[in-house]
């Protein structure tokens, strides 16, 4: 139990004295961005959280991890074939070094 939650956790933030600035200048430079900001404001919701707003803008900057709850899982197409080892090579790693 357990095992797969680390790779859904997100480890990583940025801190809002950080992060305040960083926004201010995105919207001064993207016209599209501060649209879609002052859209995003009119939600009464979104205005209201201050964790919200913070993510909208983190999520924005080249410091989001996006493999945040990207789970490791792939299929095989064809059934790997399972075969003795070649002879004189011990069948565990027992004897390695």
């Amino acid at each position: 139990m357990g095992e797969l939650s680390s790779c859904l956790e997100e480890k990583e933030y940025m801190d809002t004295c950080v992060l305040d600035p960083l926004a201010e200048a995105m919207l001064a430079k993207d016209p599209a961005l501060k649209a879609e900001w002052e859209e995003k404001l009119r939600d009464p919701k979104f205005a209201d959280d201050p964790r919200a707003r913070h993510r909208f803008f983190y999520r924005k900057t080249p410091y989001f991890d996006e493999t945040v709850g990207l789970v490791p899982v792939f299929r095989l197409d064809p059934p790997l074939s399972v075969s003795a080892p070649p002879s004189g090579t011990p069948a565990s790693g027992a004897g390695r070094e």
